[in-house]
């Protein structure tokens, strides 16, 4: 029996409003079974679904920062930061450390070993860019940093062909970090008596503006489940603890917050040049949403200029994946995650994924949307 408190916290999809799935392709097949397009994505409801969006809250980003970062140490004997390259990790570093901090360690997923190289492989290139600053900033805190080779997880977790039917997303780079977290050394920390968690940076927040020109604030499946797996629902993921550091029913302030400042951004600047809007979200033909994102909710903590993303893909098999298209037909691993993406193809109505071609993956689903108490 899955504890109800467990499904919550890492989200669920709710179809016909009734029943509840742990995992987004079983739903998204029963849908089609059932000839239904009433699927909304539930997380933390009973969170943040009790406290009130209309207010910013008064207290700064960098002090919220600080507060979940000194929540999470609080809360467990060995803290395990995870950093990817990208501007979310980074800040979560700056979080931590900045304040003093300290977890027990930082690691970063690589592809290492036969097939692979540091530079020539998209997959490691985001972290290879910036390794070695952060890692001089790590270990000059006295904080352990490692790289953690995710290559041997290609070798197996791929060989059920119904691995979409067992991780939180369908992009193999990601199910297999997913995967990597489970390793020999966290679970011997645990059976030690260890609380252990992993701490992922994950996505900004999503704002849009409705007919009536209100802004609201809503949460997108696709980043927020890109690390759960099916088993940790029935709490037997090694014992570890997976935490999102801005997305979390223990301080639903800190998500608040942000949804504030970018909307706040986007409401003066309409006001300021008067760019169009669309009725579910922005024509963002002034700067990229996310380069302003990046700026409004991280400029404190690091120059954006010097860190490096490849940015997020279009396609299933995307740019983190090139080694793996790159190979020949007949390779196993190959095999075995094309297998997982026909299964998906076969068994879901096309309009439920994007462009309708599985290709482009799902559709995004998202939550109850929250009144900002803004408009323009």
């Amino acid at each position: 029996m899955i504890d109800s408190a467990t499904i919550n916290k890492l989200g669920y999809w709710l179809v016909d409003g009734k029943h509840k799935f742990i995992n987004k392709n079983v739903a998204l097949e029963h849908c089609t079974k059932n000839k239904t397009k009433d699927i909304r994505y539930c997380l933390e409801e009973d969170r943040f679904g009790k406290i009130n969006w209309h207010n910013e809250p008064t207290l700064s980003l960098t002090e919220l920062y600080k507060l979940r970062a000194q929540q999470i140490r609080d809360n467990y004997d060995h803290v395990v930061l995870t950093y990817s390259g990208g501007s979310d990790s980074t800040n979560i570093l700056h979080s931590f450390i900045a304040n003093g901090i300290k977890p027990n360690e930082v690691i970063s997923f690589m592809l290492e070993g036969k097939d692979f190289s540091n530079e020539g492989t998209t997959f490691n290139k985001e972290i290879t860019f910036n390794q070695n600053a952060i890692k001089q900033y790590v270990l000059s805190n006295n904080i352990k940093y490692s790289t953690v080779n995710i290559s041997d997880f290609y070798n197996s977790i791929f060989d059920n062909e119904h691995w979409c039917y067992e991780s939180g997303i369908n992009r193999a780079y990601i199910t297999a970090r997913a995967h990597a977290a489970k390793l020999d050394r966290f679970k011997k920390l645990v059976d030690s008596g260890k609380k252990c968690c992993i701490v992922y940076g994950l996505e900004k927040p999503s704002i849009s503006v409705d007919k009536n020109n209100n802004f609201y604030s809503f949460f997108l499946d696709i980043p927020l489940q890109q690390y759960n797996l099916n088993e940790m629902y029935n709490n037997s993921y090694n014992g570890l603890t997976l935490e999102r550091f801005y997305v979390s029913g223990d301080l639903p302030e800190l998500t608040i917050k942000q949804s504030h400042i970018v909307a706040n951004y986007y409401q003066q600047q309409f006001q300021k040049e008067s760019k169009k809007m669309l009725q579910l979200g922005f024509e963002y033909d002034f700067r990229d949403y996310k380069e302003i994102v990046i700026d409004l909710l991280y400029s404190h903590s690091f120059d954006q200029k010097k860190c490096f993303t490849i940015g997020k893909s279009n396609y299933l098999a995307g740019l983190r994946d090139d080694w793996l298209v790159s190979l020949s037909n007949n390779d196993r691993r190959k095999m075995n995650v094309f297998n997982g993406w026909t299964a998906i193809s076969k068994n879901i109505d096309k309009s439920f994924f994007n462009k309708n071609n599985w290709q482009h993956d799902t559709v995004g689903c998202i939550s109850t949307s929250y009144y900002l108490n803004k408009k323009i």
